[in-house]
């Protein structure tokens, strides 16, 4: 979930996919497949839920727009 949630950032995806996943873990393999318990099912995916969304809004130290000139109020010339 941390790569997903980078990899969500750096490409520009939604971050509907981010709450997706876990959700079709905790119904698969909590509800459908019986592969966990009730509780690891739903705890394991609200951690994967706050994970996927730290790296999503979390550093942007890296981010390519980081370092444009920030315009304000138009292109203005002093000499006018």
């Amino acid at each position: 979930m941390l790569y997903l949630g980078l990899y969500t950032r750096k490409r520009g995806l939604t971050p509907f996919i981010l709450v997706v996943l876990p959700l079709g873990f905790s119904v698969l393999a909590t509800l459908l497949w019986q592969a966990v318990s009730t509780d690891y099912g739903f705890y394991f995916s609200g951690l994967y839920l706050i994970l996927g969304l730290f790296t999503f809004f979390g550093d942007t130290r890296d981010d390519p727009d980081e370092d444009m000139i920030q315009i304000e109020h138009d292109f203005q010339s002093d000499d006018i």
